[in-house]
């Protein structure tokens, strides 16, 4: 059922997965779909105070939950999905709403005092193996391998949801990708996403990423750019039309 956040005569403004709670709080409530539970504790629905009693204010950050919980149900049922079909926001949203599927906060491995901290550690491993595999686990607690190397074998067994996941619990700065170097120039620039510069731009950062995949920027090298052009003359493109969507 709906809720209502706006009406005046005619004219009335819905919104889904807000409902009002017993304490007048509005509350994020939605129905988890049936191959979905198992990632949700077997929980049927997800129940989560939007922390307000301001039908407008709600239905915003209802809207963000819902979009979280969208990008993590697809990354789940689809793991291509993880590698060619999500965004970097959907990817950040859907690390996000499995963060909170796993019962943790943003920069809960800093919360607390040092035994409180080691045991939301303790549980996120403990969590985040259920998901990857025994695995995982085997590698955290062998004590014949470094720090360093236990987090990148670890890291490797990830897919990009789950490693944004650990990002957040573990507060780290987030990389900024290729796609998020659109975002901010078209920002920056004060151009509109509709915009012709705006499509040719993202024509430009797309044929990148379709040959290298959505990198962090510190990550491209001048070989990544050869190889961007030589996949471009190879397929038959004139070198005006290679070379136009970089000008």
């Amino acid at each position: 059922m709906a809720f209502v956040v706006f009406q005046s005569g005619a004219l009335k403004l819905t919104t889904k997965y807000v409902m009002p709670w017993k304490d007048g709080v509005l509350y994020y409530c939605r129905r988890v779909p049936e191959d979905m539970r198992k990632h949700h504790n077997g929980k049927a629905h997800i129940r989560k105070s939007l922390g307000t009693r301001d039908a407008t204010v709600a239905a915003k950050k209802a809207a963000r939950l819902a979009s979280e919980h969208d990008a993590l149900w697809r990354s789940l049922r689809s793991p291509e999905a993880n590698r060619h079909d999500l965004t970097s926001p959907e990817t950040r949203a859907a690390g996000a709403a499995l963060l909170d599927a796993m019962g943790f906060k943003p920069g809960e491995a800093h919360i607390g005092c040092d035994h409180t901290r080691d045991d939301s550690r303790e549980l996120f491993d403990e969590r985040m193996g259920l998901r990857v595999g025994p695995e995982y686990l085997q590698i955290r607690h062998n004590p014949t391998k470094g720090a360093d190397q236990k987090a990148f074998e670890m890291g490797e067994m990830l897919n990009p949801v789950q490693v944004e996941a650990e990002r957040l619990f573990y507060g780290r700065t987030s990389r900024i990708l290729l796609s998020d170097a659109l975002n901010e120039y078209l920002r920056l620039k004060g151009i509109a996403a509709s915009s012709k510069p705006a499509k040719d731009a993202a024509r430009a950062i797309k044929l990148v990423t379709d040959e290298l995949g959505d990198l962090p920027l510190e990550a491209l090298t001048r070989p990544d750019a050869i190889k961007v052009r030589d996949a471009f003359l190879a397929s038959s493109s004139k070198t005006a039309t290679v070379l136009a969507p970089f000008v």
